[in-house]
């Protein structure tokens, strides 16, 4: 059962990273815009508006690749695969190149390597997180 709960969660992870990517810069910016207005005033007298709000994008990108590891190698593992940690990784890779090429084709995008290093980074972060978690446990 938990397998399948995580499976459906990676899914749903994943598909919410891809369907972000179809839509035009314009709704995007709107949307983290909105957090952005949100946020922003507390920091106002310290960082550029600009500036932050590329941060609060480029995070939120980190941070969907950081759960979005956590749960698939979770799931990987719960399947007794083989390098659950490689695989997962690759599966990381995969849909953030994938998700910059939509970009690509989406009017006011842009797919960038820096983003897919983002998301990498993210995702390995995630992978971090689960092997100290693991360490501790055995201990």
């Amino acid at each position: 059962m938990k397998k399948t709960v995580l499976l459906i969660l990676g899914i749903a992870i994943n598909l919410f990273i891809w369907l972000n990517s179809l839509m035009p810069a314009s709704i995007s910016s709107e949307q983290s815009g909105f957090i952005v207005n949100i946020i922003y005033p507390i920091f106002k007298n310290i960082i550029d508006i600009n500036l932050f709000e590329t941060i609060i994008r480029k995070l939120a990108h980190f941070m969907q690749f950081m759960f979005l590891s956590i749960v698939f190698i979770n799931y990987y593992r719960k399947t007794k695969t083989n390098k659950p940690f490689i695989i997962t990784t690759i599966h990381i890779m995969l849909v953030a190149i994938i998700d910059e090429t939509i970009q690509l084709f989406i009017p006011g995008r842009a797919g960038l390597i820096t983003d897919v290093l983002i998301d990498v980074s993210g995702g390995l972060v995630g992978l971090i997180i689960v092997w100290l978690s693991l360490k501790v446990i055995k201990q």
